[in-house]
């Protein structure tokens, strides 16, 4: 029942979303979420604010209701039941406390809001002596875990789909453990590297910078340990191994631009670049997209019992691959050369990198529709 009541939750707030933007004109909430815009008298703020309030309840009604069962899943003891569980599980489990200690920030952001709009007290409105940063601080304290609550379950997910091909236990299954532990705390602290650029002295900017590139140690060991399992196994190439192969080459490429901005004084020279962009389209996106479309073609004929084309499919995840790493590479150069994100035109000189860009594009398109045609 508490999960039923999740899914409906998030259900009605996307209703309440969109309806928010027939209020009062049509004004965009989203960009007046943030002070002080977030001041301007318009209901459709208060509709949005309420849509985002009904979502993260969900969010922590959902983790609770997966922490629970999670825990309550064997007679055992809480840590023996915690440690034979399989590491798709321990990703989920991560991913649900973070999912409780995040969204509840956001919730307070918000009714701090709401609170500047309907009453004489300044918290987040700089205009009339409210705290200049604090609207920047608390958000992205779930800013950045989400990025990690997107990415946690594709590599708990990919660890089950190594260890069914290779025929046997993910190799290094504790220090698997530890490193999804290390990546889920470091999540938490290392929001500040999205605030660089507001001033902070160097002392201050450090702190995000260390823990920042400590996250690179956790995510290399896990690449390692699956790298591992499956040089020591024998197994014939079907088509989820070419994704599950290309996730390694994603995370491994992706994963180096990740440290490089992590230091405040390359991020002040790359910042608001397509550099920045290139890194989570590298790494998580692909390696998500990779894992979701490895999960579907294999575990889709247990669901439905129809087998799928494997010469569609292996198509698929060529194509897959050979047009995602493009539009990464491409997006990672212009950020080089300063091409700066948010802008639709630009330079003549710029054209072959765009160029190549789109044509990537296209083939991720592509992909798609031969991904919907295999069964």
């Amino acid at each position: 029942r508490l999960n039923a009541l999740s899914l409906w939750l998030v259900f009605d707030s996307l209703i309440i979303m969109f309806l928010s933007m027939f209020i009062d004109g049509g004004v965009n909430a989203g960009r007046t979420s943030h002070a002080p815009s977030s001041t301007i008298n318009y209901s459709s703020i208060d509709v949005m604010f309420f849509s985002l309030h009904i979502v993260g309840l969900s969010s922590l009604l959902g983790s609770i209701n997966s922490i629970v069962t999670l825990l309550k899943s064997s007679n055992l003891s809480i840590i023996n039941s915690f440690l034979f569980l399989p590491p798709y599980c321990w990703s989920i489990f991560f991913t649900s406390v973070l999912l409780i200690i995040s969204p509840p920030v956001l919730a307070g952001v918000i009714t701090m809001i709401i609170s500047d709009r309907h009453s004489n007290r300044p918290s987040l409105d700089p205009l009339r002596g409210g705290d200049l940063l604090l609207p920047q601080h608390l958000p992205w304290f779930l800013g950045h875990p989400e990025v990690h609550i997107s990415i946690l379950p594709a590599f708990g997910l990919i660890n089950e789909l190594v260890s069914k091909f290779s025929q046997c236990i993910i190799s290094g299954r504790d220090s698997m453990l530890i490193a999804l532990l290390i990546i889920a705390v470091s999540g938490c602290i290392v929001r500040g590297h999205h605030m660089f650029m507001v001033g902070s002295d160097l002392d201050t900017r450090s702190y995000p910078t260390f823990p920042t590139s400590i996250i690179a140690i956790p995510t290399g060991i896990k690449i390692l340990n699956r790298l591992a399992t499956i040089r020591s196994s024998r197994f014939s190439l079907i088509t989820p191994l070419y994704l599950i192969i290309g996730f390694p080459f994603s995370s491994t490429f992706g994963g180096f631009t990740g440290p490089i901005p992590a230091n405040s004084n390359i991020d002040t020279i790359l910042h608001d670049s397509y550099f920045i962009i290139g890194h989570p389209h590298h790494a998580p996106s692909s390696g998500a997209i990779y894992t979701i479309s490895a999960a579907f073609y294999t575990y889709w004929i247990f669901f439905t019992s129809i087998s799928f084309s494997d010469y569609l499919g292996r198509i698929h995840s060529g194509s897959s691959f050979i047009s995602s790493n493009p539009i990464s590479f491409t997006m990672h150069s212009l950020g080089i050369i300063g091409f700066p994100r948010r802008i639709y035109d630009y330079s003549i000189i710029l054209f072959k990198f765009q160029w190549f860009n789109s044509l990537g594009l296209i083939g991720i398109r592509l992909s798609v529709i031969i991904l919907s045609l295999i069964h």
